[in-house]
């Protein structure tokens, strides 16, 4: 984002360390972004890897940055890419997705990221299975974990239906899971006794996972 258009703010910015430490906490991929603006990226990705850092950015619009790609074998970290679009109106601007990013470069991204997804959706299930909800002016709200609108991000969503006369607390849980992840969940589930279900909805498929609010 363009500073002119005031979103960025100076002065605030998290160290980079903390910021990698706080993505792998929170079951998310790091990767640094844009390592030629360095002035020498080696002791930077050198002290990043050690607090876990996932992935470089080794593939631009113009194709692969070979030094970046060398870089990432020696720390045996990821090689992404992206296009750095910012819709300037710029017409040198490379176009909204368009990198060449070699399929084996997805595929080996996805092995790493796939367990760590699934690590955050267990933890996900373990702190809906710990929590005390209450309905407050119609709104599901919970005393630890899910205290606010923050509590969930991205494709999942927190809501309560009543159901028989029973007031129930469920977690939609995302899109992208495969059936063979959906397997791994049903079985996590069962442990923590709450209810499964799988719902297809506008050729999408959902986890509905609920349990009873007391």
């Amino acid at each position: 984002m363009q500073s002119e258009f005031g979103l960025l703010g100076r002065g605030c910015e998290l160290p980079a360390e903390d910021a990698v430490r706080l993505i792998r906490d929170t079951g998310g991929v790091s990767a640094l972004a844009h390592p030629w603006s360095l002035k020498d990226a080696l002791p930077v990705v050198k002290k990043l890897k050690e607090v876990g850092l996932h992935a470089i950015e080794a593939y631009r619009g113009d194709g692969k940055v070979n030094v970046f790609a060398a870089l990432a074998d020696t720390y045996e970290i990821l090689k992404l890419g992206g296009s750095d679009f910012h819709g300037r109106g710029d017409p040198d601007e490379t176009k909204l997705g368009k990198v060449a990013l070699p399929l084996l470069a997805i595929r080996d991204f996805l092995e790493v990221a796939e367990p760590i997804w699934m690590s955050a959706v267990k933890e996900l299930l373990n702190c809906f299975a710990e929590e005390k909800f209450y309905i407050d002016s119609e709104r599901l709200t919970g005393t630890k974990f899910f205290t606010g609108p923050e509590s969930i991000r991205g494709d999942v969503s927190l809501g309560h239906i009543v159901d028989n006369e029973r007031s129930k607390a469920f977690l939609r849980l995302s899109t992208w899971l495969t059936e063979e992840n959906r397997q791994a969940l049903q079985d996590v589930v069962s442990k923590l006794q709450l209810d499964f279900q799988i719902v297809t909805q506008d050729e999408k498929i959902f986890c509905i996972v609920s349990k009873e609010i007391n």
